[in-house]
């Protein structure tokens, strides 16, 4: 496969936008394959996700609405908490209201390709991909919804993003500090040092949300591992997994954790940042966008850097791998997703 080209965020946003409306079936279940465009005067309803950067979210609003513009369908964009998401989803299934299309998460993603929940966008996803290159191998791969047991692609990725850890260089320079922590341990061992309450050290999500999955990744680096390859059998007890727990029980009982990590949403490291709550967050550059305009002083003061590693090495996770999927008109009542996905949380 060819090595795709440097795309720029409002390209993408450009063919995915035709694509996400181009899958549309109006009132009946029909392969997307066949649905090769949408009729003039059609109404559309795009479900898309927040993120912290309201010039992004401008760019995604406006570059749908260009689209319905200059093909005659009206599209009504509605920006959803990516916190919401699969609680909205879950309801819209219940109520036959799902939107014609949506972003989402590639666990939820996953999720409803096992329920039947989306049209296949296969032809659509070969068409984009020989339009711009090639689709790199990891992101084909991770988002090849066939594997869940649907009937073929359900999603179109248009984004994978990892955390960095973010750090008040400020705050640490003052302490003799100058240099980003590369261990986890180390991270522990400088935020001993900055720590004063109402300034956290450590603002790091423990909850149910898409930044707590860096755990995930630091549990990776110490050798620990929940389940294996073939993601049937649990592998989370051994030696590995216990010294994670170590460290992560060492810098609990320190209190170096601000209030609230193990029930923030995916605005929590986020906010306590920006309000200066925290010197260290793992997140995305999404909280420095934020910060170059809500607070200038806080922008100029932030490092960025690799996540620390542990003995294994640095494991960076994909924190979120999107995909913009169509969902089907009518959905059975067998195959709606459990009222439980309600209660889950999908940052």
């Amino acid at each position: 496969m060819a090595r795709p080209g440097l795309q720029t965020r409002r390209r993408v946003l450009r063919a995915t936008a035709a694509v996400a409306a181009s899958t549309a079936t109006f009132g009946h279940v029909k392969s997307a394959v066949a649905q090769t465009a949408v009729r003039r005067g059609t109404r559309l309803t795009y479900w898309g996700g927040l993120i912290f950067s309201d010039k992004a979210n401008k760019l995604l609003v406006d570059t749908i609405n260009k689209w319905g513009k200059d093909n005659g369908v009206a599209i009504e964009v509605v920006m959803v908490n990516q916190n919401e998401t699969t609680r909205q989803v879950s309801a819209a299934m219940a109520a036959n209201t799902m939107p014609d299309a949506l972003d989402l998460g590639l666990d939820l993603l996953l999720l409803l390709a096992r329920q039947n929940v989306l049209l296949p966008i296969d032809e659509i996803f070969t068409r984009v991909g020989q339009a711009q290159g090639g689709w790199y191998e990891s992101i084909a791969a991770a988002t090849d919804t066939s594997k869940a047991g649907s009937g073929g692609r359900a999603g179109l990725p248009f984004g994978a993003s990892g955390n960095l850890l973010l750090r008040r260089k400020d705050v640490l320079e003052k302490a003799g500090i100058t240099k980003a922590p590369t261990t986890w341990a180390e991270l522990v061992e400088q935020s001993v040092k900055v720590h004063k309450p109402p300034v956290f050290a450590m603002g790091l999500a423990l909850s149910n949300v898409g930044d707590g999955n860096t755990m995930i990744g630091a549990l990776q680096s110490f050798g620990g591992r929940i389940a294996d390859d073939a993601g049937r059998n649990a592998a989370i007890k051994s030696d590995a997994t216990r010294a994670f727990l170590t460290w992560l029980k060492d810098a609990w009982g320190k209190k170096l954790f601000p209030p609230g990590v193990m029930t923030w949403d995916g605005a929590g490291d986020n906010n306590a940042y920006l309000s200066g709550q925290a010197v260290f967050i793992a997140n995305t550059g999404s909280v420095g966008l934020a910060a170059r305009t809500q607070d200038p002083e806080l922008y100029k003061a932030t490092g960025y850097s690799s996540l620390p590693g542990g003995p294994r090495g640095v494991v960076c996770r994909s924190r979120r791998m999107c995909a913009r999927s169509r969902a089907r008109a009518a959905i059975p009542r067998r195959r709606r997703i459990s009222s439980s996905i309600s209660r889950a949380r999908n940052s």
